[in-house]
């Protein structure tokens, strides 16, 4: 709440028009910021750059070029520039909205299918494709950086932002931080020689090999220096043995993408579209990229290949005859979210800091001019890698902790120690609640002489009560009609008789429904407890995976991990034979946060002892 304050006051004032409404992300080049027009109601993202590049003249001038650049390009994959800023040293983009998250978000979470793959990368080339006829370069072609509308429509984002910052230049601090994310950058662009759109191809090209088979092409680099030097100086592992389950022409079509020469891949993104939709068309068949469910616009060429299956693509059609869309042997592929994608966080970095990446020294064997490193570095390099190590070793202890603390919810939630026997040890009294009549046994009732109020209760909240009618052969037992208590009533339960005229004092008895407890309104309160715990623990895990660092997320997640535990209580309540107490949903509460939290720790401790 403090940093998306923090955030809003002082771009709200050079923003009269647009109500800020707090921060969507963080990324290494600026903020985004989630807005409303407060006058055409239009929701938009407003991504600013770092106040320490906005001050500086020359970032100024390319901004204000490629805005006006990137505010010509109209295509369904290319997200919608509406405006821009550069007011009062800030420098915005003001952009659609794209609420259906990232590429990275879903193969990380529930995994894609090849022909799914196959189908984001070719919708990312459309938009690609068509910026580059309009001049514009991507440079930092990435998985985050591809994001759906809310119907579903793939779009690239943050084109031209690498441009504004550096130039024509790949930048790097002396300590070796890139800007942009190695991960995906092409050799040329590493060396930081002159770029064309095959740069882009290697990004594209990059991104299928992690989609089909788990890991990015050169996943064992640690720093971002090495991840560079990996792409110069080798070739990409090919695909083939990685992921067997992919066709052998679509593996040749990715490795030609990853190829370390320009000369030796795909000169264009639309030729690159072209080989990739020819081979799924011959692995897959001609309807392939309808079976995905994709909402893929591509031009003329690209929408043919699709359709016609390369020479050898994948063995011989009938006419008119598509095989079944295979998914292979392993039909999603997941993405570690842990693993590190390393990049340099501009945050609070002025131009005057970064220089071409040639001359940044320390790693032996770059291949270009080196600066001689300063001892400083190397101490800063040596306890970057003992704050790894510490942090490593860390990780699996708070895995361990959070199991052994879920496992202490589950105990707790069904076997509860707490809950007290009632008075004189008696035992429930098994009701069912769903049967046309019902009765509970409250020994001296009389209950043939006069009619008795029956209140049900848990924890004082009251479930619902009944008047009998005295109809009963047996003087102790007082019936009732369950009418609706058998939606009401689940568990173990208070029961209180009382005469219907006032006179004497309640009688005390325990009850135990026996009914359907799947059906009850306790049951469903508990079942929604437990989906807004999940959603919001999956919330907090995203907040943490994207800023690691943030204290926010980390207690989100405790919190999370509390309801979680408040529900298991429920459950135990509900399905079981135990009374509810409040010092079992107190202990499977404080379990539960205490799980929550080392689950957060531990998946905190894995993403920065990654990072460089």
């Amino acid at each position: 709440m403090a940093s998306d304050a923090a955030a809003r006051s002082p771009l709200e004032a050079v923003l009269p028009e647009y109500e800020i409404q707090g921060e969507l992300g963080r990324g290494a080049m600026g903020v985004v910021l989630a807005a409303r027009h407060r006058t055409l109601h239009r929701e938009v993202a407003i991504k600013e750059l770092p106040f320490g590049f906005a001050l500086d003249d020359t970032v100024r001038q390319r901004f204000v070029h490629e805005a006006q650049t990137l505010a010509s390009l109209n295509h369904p994959h290319v997200v919608q520039v509406f405006d821009f800023v550069d007011r009062a040293g800030h420098l915005a983009l003001i952009m659609e909205r794209l609420p259906g998250g990232t590429v990275w978000e879903r193969f990380t979470s529930r995994g894609v299918t090849a022909p799914v793959a196959c189908g984001l990368i070719l919708a990312a080339a459309a938009g690609l494709d068509h910026a580059h006829r309009h001049g514009v370069l991507h440079r930092d072609v990435k998985p985050d950086n591809l994001m759906f509308t809310g119907q579903g429509w793939l779009k690239v984002t943050d084109f031209g932002i690498a441009k504004v910052m550096g130039g024509d230049r790949t930048l790097a601090t002396a300590e070796g931080a890139i800007l942009g994310t190695p991960a995906y950058m092409a050799p040329e662009q590493a060396e930081g020689l002159a770029v064309g759109p095959a740069a882009d191809v290697y990004a594209c090209a990059t991104m299928l090999h992690e989609m089909l088979c788990g890991l990015l092409p050169f996943a064992r680099a640690a720093t971002p220096m090495a991840t560079l030097i990996a792409r110069i100086r080798d070739d990409a592992p090919p695909l083939g043995p990685r992921a067997p389950h992919v066709p052998p022409a679509i593996a040749a079509v990715v490795d030609r993408g990853l190829a370390r020469s320009v000369a030796d891949r795909h000169p264009t993104v639309e030729d690159f579209a072209v080989a990739l939709g020819q081979a799924a068309a011959g692995a897959w068949g001609s309807n392939w990229l309808a079976a995905t469910g994709l909402s893929v616009a591509m031009s003329d060429a690209i929408t043919w290949a699709c359709r016609t299956p390369s020479p050898g693509g994948g063995g011989t059609l009938a006419p008119g005859v598509s095989p079944p869309l295979e998914r292979g042997p392993a039909p999603a592929t997941v993405v570690d979210p842990g693993r590190a994608v390393l990049s340099l966080d501009l945050t609070g970095v002025t131009p005057a800091e970064v220089v071409d990446v040639r001359q940044v020294g320390g790693d032996p064997g770059y291949p270009g001019p080196l600066a001689a490193s300063s001892e400083g570095r190397h101490r800063s390099r040596r306890a970057t890698g003992r704050g790894r190590a510490r942090r490593s070793a860390v990780a699996p202890l708070a895995r361990l902790l959070a199991v052994m603390l879920a496992a202490g919810v589950a105990a707790v939630a069904l076997r509860s120690p707490w809950p007290a026997a009632p008075a004189g040890g008696a035992v429930a009294q098994p009701v069912d609640f769903s049967a046309r009549a019902g009765s509970v046994e409250v020994p001296g009732s009389n209950a043939q002489e006069q009619d008795w109020v029956v209140r049900f209760s848990v924890l004082g909240v009251p479930l619902g009560q009944v008047r009998t009618d005295g109809d009963t052969s047996d003087a102790d037992r007082v019936g009732f009609p369950p009418g609706y208590l058998r939606w009401t009533v689940a568990g173990t339960v208070d029961a209180s008789a009382r005469p219907a005229d006032g006179t004497g004092p309640p009688r005390q008895v325990e009850v135990r429904a026996t009914q359907l407890w799947i059906t009850t309104a306790p049951a469903i309160v508990t079942a929604m407890v437990a989906l807004f715990g999940l959603a919001s623990a999956s919330s907090h895990r995203r907040g943490l995976a994207h800023r690691p660092d943030g204290l926010g997320p980390l207690l989100g997640l405790g919190l999370a991990g509390a309801v979680l535990g408040v529900a298991a209580a429920g459950f135990g309540w509900v399905a079981g034979d135990r009374r509810l107490a409040v010092a079992t949903i107190s202990a499977c509460a404080v379990l539960g946060g205490l799980a929550g939290l080392s689950a957060g720790w531990a998946m905190r401790s894995r993403r920065l002892a990654t990072r460089r």
